[in-house]
């Protein structure tokens, strides 16, 4: 008995420590998604600016274009260009005083962290406009 309660007890211990290992070893496979009949693979972030300008501000504007022409479509209801409006708003005063603090240029970790913003609320109206 006093073994079997032994070995019970070790093999609750050890448990959380296997399952994760086990999880891991599973072969990583990108999946794919077809939106407007192209590909686009999960891990390829190149696809999905193929079409954006590569500077902070023309981003910016680009971004706004895609905002206001899901408005004028209608394939962004008035909550969603709302809340893309606003959080575009904020992403560009936040790249001014940015820029304002460190005299009239964005540092590469600034430009990083405005982009990687830049990034998710494209991903956002993207998923607005197509859902």
């Amino acid at each position: 008995m006093r073994k079997i309660f032994l070995t019970a007890a070790l093999a609750a211990m050890a448990a959380p420590i296997v399952a994760p290992v086990a999880a891991g070893a599973q072969p990583y496979r990108a999946y794919d998604r077809y939106d407007q009949g192209e590909r686009y693979d999960r891990v390829d972030r190149g696809n999905f600016w193929r079409d954006a300008p590569n500077s902070t501000w023309d981003r910016i504007s680009w971004i706004q274009q895609r905002i206001e022409s899901g408005r004028a479509d209608g394939s962004l209801s008035g909550r969603e260009y709302w809340r893309s409006s606003s959080e575009l708003r904020r992403i560009r005063q936040m790249a001014w005083r940015m820029r304002e603090r460190d005299g009239g240029r964005l540092t590469p970790t600034d430009a990083t962290y405005i982009q990687d913003r830049l990034d998710s609320l494209s991903r956002q109206v993207r998923w607005d406009r197509h859902d």
